[in-house]
């Protein structure tokens, strides 16, 4: 079930599904109209119009596999996803990204997910984010998952089942908001990208990541750059010999606290790329 606040009388919104996917749904929009049922991405009955200014709530049963604003259509009229329902979700990649308006989120089967690339990106008014029922075990790109969320102070993903994902590129990136994360429970031993992962989470505190297995990464680009009040980093036991690409991986790190940023590491030489080890 989803929340839609509409600005005008005779507002049209059209629910954003992606070509190329399986629907097989009833929509019911909430405004004591007729229960459309709707059986592809182009149907026609995807696109609804209020007739009244207001806020409405939009249910949906039956099969449906992907949801993807991506930045685009009617992605401000939604301000709220109570529960993201089991329909069948394949592919949630982009897909609440860029909506503005959205305060809340919560719930959802998501056990045959397998993309959640960029799936919250951009959400900037979004405090409240439920993700702790995920199923995530398919799931093999979580890149820019949680990006540019500014509203977001907390998020529970110690649930998470990351044994799949490859690229976890950005996934945290720009949360000025959050002062703590737990990712004690992330298996990283098919990563290959974690270039920007940390970047820009001004708030935080301390992180700990001895449990990463850094063994596959090639790239980690910026993964802790302007973190300005990170007092504490753990990073004991990586291995980082198949890392080609480090640039900037502390650049501007803990430079808002007395003493920067004290680093945990056993790295031959004391230092991990450039910085030294504690």
């Amino acid at each position: 079930m989803s929340v839609w606040k509409t600005d005008a009388d005779n507002q049209s919104i059209t629910l954003p599904l992606r070509s190329g996917y399986n629907y097989d749904f009833t929509v019911d929009w909430g405004d004591e109209s007729v229960i459309d049922h709707i059986t592809s991405s182009s149907d026609p009955l995807a696109t609804h119009t209020y007739e009244k200014e207001g806020t409405y709530e939009v249910t949906i049963k039956g099969l449906l596999e992907s949801w993807y604003f991506n930045n685009t259509g009617d992605k401000d009229y939604i301000i709220e996803v109570k529960n993201l329902g089991d329909v069948g979700w394949v592919n949630l990649e982009q897909a609440f990204n860029g909506c503005e308006q959205l305060t809340s989120f919560a719930g959802g089967n998501t056990s045959e997910v397998t993309n959640m690339k960029g799936m919250f990106g951009a959400a900037i008014s979004l405090s409240s984010l439920d993700v702790s029922s995920f199923d995530t075990s398919k799931v093999t790109d979580m890149s820019g998952m949680f990006s540019f969320l500014w509203g977001l102070s907390a998020v529970d993903v110690t649930n998470f089942d990351t044994s799949m994902v490859t690229d976890m590129a950005y996934m945290f990136y720009s949360i000025p908001s959050l002062s703590s994360l737990n990712v004690s429970n992330f298996d990283t031993s098919k990563v290959t990208n974690m270039s920007n992962m940390f970047s820009s989470m001004f708030s935080l505190l301390m992180l700990n990541l001895s449990n990463f297995d850094t063994s596959m990464v090639t790239d980690m680009t910026g993964m802790f750059s302007q973190d300005t009040g990170l007092v504490s980093l753990n990073l004991n036991g990586w291995d980082v010999t198949n890392v080609t690409q480090n640039n900037n991986v502390f650049s501007s790190i803990g430079s808002s606290v007395m003493g920067g940023t004290t680093l945990y590491c056993d790295q031959s030489g004391g230092s991990l790329f450039g910085l030294s080890c504690n």
